[in-house]
């Protein structure tokens, strides 16, 4: 049996169905003192980059970050917190925000070069 760390990670990189990641994630407790996994640019960006080849669609891609948003036991990448935290935001409400198009993600991909340049500056 895989732990829940193992099935966050599955769900972090989405390399498995939510069908089949989300059922088996409800049979663990939702409340965590602490995260367990850490969701990093690079999962987010890998993500994005795989709606923008087609490989996942936009309702997969709202599910995907409606199952992320709001998990005590997921964590955001600490130098890029808030912009992940407003991309899963608004990636899991698009009907709150601008519809979920190829120009859309790839404005979120650029945020990530931009906040990159400030740091560093």
């Amino acid at each position: 049996m895989k732990t829940k760390q193992e099935y966050l990670n599955a769900l972090v990189n989405f390399d498995q169905p939510l069908s089949t990641i989300l059922p088996i994630l409800k049979t663990f407790p939702w409340d965590s003192s602490e995260a367990i996994i850490t969701l990093k640019k690079e999962h987010l960006i890998d993500i994005l980059d795989r709606y923008l080849n087609n490989a996942l669609s936009a309702t997969d891609l709202e599910n995907w970050a409606d199952a992320i948003e709001c998990r005590e036991d997921i964590a955001y990448e600490t130098d890029y917190e808030a912009l992940i935290n407003d991309i899963i935001f608004d990636l899991a409400n698009p009907t709150l925000n601008d519809p979920l198009s190829p120009k859309t993600i790839e404005q979120y991909i650029s945020q990530f070069s931009h906040l990159k340049s400030s740091l560093i500056a």
